[in-house]
């Protein structure tokens, strides 16, 4: 599947936006993902890339009237209707502190899953310090 696929496969938020607007977003994000590391996973993690980005942007549909991209990326955590009740998370302040970038990726629910995803197919470097001797 490409990243079109998918998107239009698995983010129905997007329905609305013209395929050659999602294509501009798409080559926008391809050049920000690794098809070595991520391989047969790719085309996913572009989708995901993309529709963060896009979110992030404000486009997108709507929940309870607020654009789903907007309520995401200002940390929105619950929206209500009646006796109007709106909620913030606090969350993505303490991870900006110690990883600026993941703390972009928390605004989105698509920026954690493309975190989730990198976290399955890309190991950080390990050092083995079995053999080493502390005195």
């Amino acid at each position: 599947m490409t990243a079109l696929e998918i998107i239009r496969l698995t983010m129905p938020e997007f329905e609305q936006v013209q395929d050659d607007k999602v294509e501009k977003w798409i080559t926008l994000a391809r050049p920000l993902v690794s098809e070595e590391k991520f391989g047969q996973l790719y085309e996913q993690a572009v989708a995901l890339l993309t529709a963060h980005k896009m979110g992030l942007s404000g486009i997108g549909g709507t929940l309870a009237g607020t654009k789903l991209s907007m309520a995401s990326g200002q940390g929105l955590a619950s929206v209500s209707e009646g006796e109007t009740s709106i909620s913030f998370d606090t969350a993505g302040t303490s991870m900006a502190a110690t990883d600026p970038m993941a703390a972009e990726y928390a605004k989105t629910i698509y920026g954690l899953q493309y975190l989730s995803l990198c976290s399955q197919v890309i190991f950080p470097a390990v050092i083995d310090w079995s053999g080493a001797k502390c005195q």
